[in-house]
């Protein structure tokens, strides 16, 4: 259904809808990429984002218990604390 009036993103704006743009609305969000719909949810992860917007990552999976035990991650990321299992992206 296309937008029509005064509260709908047009032409005018169009120069402000290049690039990543994140809309959310009462729990949905979805991730425009140059004015395209890329990604669309309930919540996005950082992951899913990462992926549509093409970027490299690597994820590491961290012990669950010790960070509950220290309160969060630590500032530094050399001080983390892994379970072994690294994954690099693309896969």
């Amino acid at each position: 259904m296309e937008c029509v009036g005064k509260k709908c993103l047009g032409p005018e704006l169009e120069k402000g809808l290049q690039g990543v743009v994140l809309v959310s609305a009462d729990g949905w969000q979805g991730l425009y990429i140059d004015g395209v719909l890329r990604l669309e949810g309930h919540s996005l992860s950082i992951s899913e984002v990462l992926v549509a917007l093409d970027q490299d990552y690597t994820e590491y999976l961290a012990d669950q218990g010790w960070i509950e035990n220290m309160d969060g991650l630590p500032q530094d990321i050399r001080n983390i604390r892994v379970l072994g299992a690294i994954i690099p992206w693309p896969r």
